[in-house]
């Protein structure tokens, strides 16, 4: 059994923290405020999204492996099996195989010996966009869950995600 989480989680701005930002980068243009104070009050209450709780959790893997050997005068035989879930720190991301082997020798006769060997093998995986090149918020899971807004939610009135909120980290887990 293994255990993998983050290591640390980025520092990002809360709801609070964010408004304010936005308000101070308005002023600095000239501009009014985008946020009044009775607004960031109500949305400080409603609480803000850090998207890397959401992405990330702690991941446990584990691997198994069982095998079987004997031998009587005239035959030796070797049955092997593996299997392994690796599981990723980002959510529903996971990589799982397995496997089978079988070695089989028969002396048949003196002069005569019949040798099998057999492998078979499984994959399986799932994962979320990790990592991209274009800078596309909506391609990475990781760097969504650092840019986008802690004022957006990333779940419908009904827990669903929400297909509406353009680069959803979430949608792309």
């Amino acid at each position: 059994i293994d255990v993998s989480m983050l290591p640390k989680k980025l520092p990002v701005l809360n709801a609070t923290d964010f408004m304010k930002y936005q308000n101070e980068a308005a002023l600095n243009d000239g501009a009014d405020s985008v946020y009044t104070q009775f607004e960031m009050d109500s949305i400080s209450q409603a609480g803000s999204t850090n998207w890397q709780d959401l992405v990330y959790h702690t991941a446990v893997s584990q691997d198994y492996q069982l095998t079987l050997s004997g031998r009587d005068p005239k035959s030796n035989y070797y049955l092997t099996g593996d299997y392994s879930d690796q599981q990723s720190i980002i959510r529903n991301a996971w990589y799982k195989k397995g496997g089978l082997r079988l070695n089989y020798q028969r002396h048949l006769s003196d002069r005569m010996t019949l040798n099998s060997r057999t492998y078979f093998s499984y994959t399986s995986n799932a994962h979320g966009q990790q990592s991209n090149w274009t800078g596309i918020l909506g391609s990475s899971v990781v760097m969504g869950a650092l840019a986008i807004s802690p004022l957006e939610a990333p779940y419908d009135i009904n827990g669903d995600p929400d297909e509406t909120l353009v680069n959803n980290p979430v949608l792309v887990m």
